[in-house]
């Protein structure tokens, strides 16, 4: 292969390379693009559900402001009736108790792009190192061409 064929070919491929990075993991690669439509199916799931849940606590709503209320409800709400029983549960010692929940962290959405695009970079560089292992040698004066 004559050297101008190579840096056609090396040229090429890096650009496929390139391109291929930029399709598949980019911010707006193909990948992305997935993940956000699962993640908007997953919030209008969500919102249906939230929207059920509000149509049926506006219809309580009603049945209250109606005067129609369940006894289950007044118990909860700390109305007692003859002869119920109160029972005082205290809180455990500040030391014992424990604090906040796991820890959350925001984040952007993807972290789980990071293993892919390390190894297209593992394969990127090994292509790039094989193309300069395969390069054309130079001919000089003295081998006689």
């Amino acid at each position: 292969m004559d050297r101008q064929t190579y840096r056609l070919v090396s040229l090429i491929t890096v650009f496929i390379l390139v391109c291929g990075y930029l399709f598949l993991f980019s911010e707006g690669g193909v990948l992305e693009r997935s993940r956000l439509k699962r993640s908007t199916r997953e919030l209008s799931r969500k919102t249906s559900e939230i929207k059920g849940e509000s149509g049926r606590l506006r219809s309580l709503l009603q049945q209250y402001e109606a005067g129609r209320v369940r006894e289950e409800d007044l118990v909860n709400s700390g109305y007692l009736r003859e002869n119920d029983t109160i029972v005082i549960l205290r809180e455990l010692d500040p030391a014992q108790r424990r604090i906040g929940g796991p820890e959350v962290f925001e984040s952007d959405g993807t972290g789980y792009l990071i293993p892919y695009r390390i190894g297209w970079g593992i394969v990127s560089i090994s292509v790039v190192v094989l193309l300069i292992l395969l390069r054309p040698k130079r001919v000089t004066e003295e081998q006689g061409y």
